[in-house]
């Protein structure tokens, strides 16, 4: 009965490995991307090579800030998935520090990338997103200027 019953778990092991050796590999779970870095500051204008911006959110000015007058930036590292879609993100500076990340982040997950006619492969990439937050009257407008350059 014993050598029955793994003669028989033996089988079912052996028919589930070669089925899942017959699937496709693009229909693998959890590949891995390969992403191309462009998140620096001399590269991140290489990211227009693959994607284009197809739709975009400004951020809402946080309510907590607006007693204070306070201007400043969040630089986001994201990702831009095959999809054209974010996947991921990370801080990657902001001033004052911590004050729009989470008005940045929000804006920033309703973004939409399509890809260039160059990227048919749909190359995902890193890329790094300045989003700005100023405000008429700022009582930190010579600091934000300096960490996060003139508003244009």
């Amino acid at each position: 009965m014993n050598k029955t019953l793994i003669a028989l778990l033996s089988l079912a092991l052996i028919g589930c490995q070669s089925q899942k050796d017959k699937a496709p590999p693009s229909k693998k779970l959890n590949q891995p991307l390969n992403y191309l870095d462009f998140s620096d500051d001399q590269n991140v204008s290489k990211t227009d090579l693959y994607w284009q911006v197809k739709s975009s959110q400004h951020p809402q000015y946080p309510a907590s800030q607006l007693s204070k007058r306070a201007s400043g930036c969040t630089i986001i590292t994201v990702g831009i998935g095959p999809d054209g879609n974010p996947v991921g993100y990370k801080i990657k500076k902001s001033f004052p520090e911590g004050a729009f990340d989470k008005s940045a982040i929000q804006a920033l997950k309703n973004w939409q990338w399509e890809p260039t006619v160059s990227n048919k492969d749909r190359q995902p990439v890193l890329t790094s997103i300045k989003l700005d937050f100023y405000v008429d009257g700022s009582r930190n407008k010579r600091e934000a200027e300096e960490h996060c350059g003139k508003r244009i």
